[in-house]
């Protein structure tokens, strides 16, 4: 089984390929110019690479968020595309629970990690698990909460995605005096969870590309009012 893992969610975006034996060249792709510029281009090339088509995918594991609203429209719409093409299934993962996995080693014992994501207007997306054997439990609900709040009650374990949080020496300070790590590209690791429920190792149902959003975008707020 050969397994695409796509995540767009935030500047940095990243695939990987993983088949029935192991990891095959995980990419990140920065940021200029935007995803839907080098997303399919940097695909092909890594194909080439590894001597296969995009034919020869059997299916496609898409980060759906939450993250860049953009970003993440891009990546799904990618995978869904890419899906229909081949005719293969495509699946959707929360992007915080996958940084969460991604950050633990598969041997390690069970360990609590909670996954900070810069959200812009002063918030962050919040995600609590338990993390252990590769899989993750959710411990408080995914949300977008102010950063002030998620640094007063930060956890053990704290993981830090996306560009805008490094952008303050400030806040910058205050994560590293809190241990913080900076999350993992996760392509690889979306790939190996697809492969996981499709080939029903987890014996889990396989779960929908849908938007996990948390939040309005700008655009839907001005909407509204």
């Amino acid at each position: 089984m050969l397994a695409l893992g796509l995540d767009t969610s935030c500047a940095t975006a990243s695939l990987g390929l993983f088949d029935d034996e192991g990891r095959i060249a995980p990419r990140s792709i920065p940021s200029p110019p935007v995803h839907s510029e080098r997303l399919l281009l940097t695909l092909r090339h890594v194909l080439q690479e590894a001597g296969l088509g995009v034919k020869d995918l059997d299916l496609v594991a898409c980060a759906c968020g939450p993250g860049s609203f953009t970003g993440l429209r891009v990546g799904m719409a990618t995978a869904r595309g890419l899906g229909l093409a081949i005719g293969c299934p495509v699946l959707g993962f929360s992007t915080l629970e996958t940084i969460a996995i991604a950050s633990v080693a598969p041997s390690s014992d069970a360990s609590r990690v909670t996954v900070l994501m810069d959200a812009g207007r002063g918030q962050v997306y919040r995600g609590r698990y338990l993390v252990a054997s590769g899989a993750a439990r959710l411990l408080h609900p995914e949300a977008a909460v102010a950063i002030d709040d998620a640094l007063r009650d930060a956890a053990d374990g704290l993981v830090v995605h996306g560009e805008g949080l490094g952008e303050s020496a400030i806040l910058g300070a205050v994560l590293r005096g809190l241990g913080s790590i900076p999350a993992p590209p996760i392509g690889e690791t979306l790939a190996r969870r697809g492969a996981a429920l499709c080939s029903g190792a987890t014996g889990g149902a396989l779960p929908p590309l849908i938007p996990n959003y948390l939040r309005a975008s700008d655009a839907e707020k001005t909407a509204t009012t």
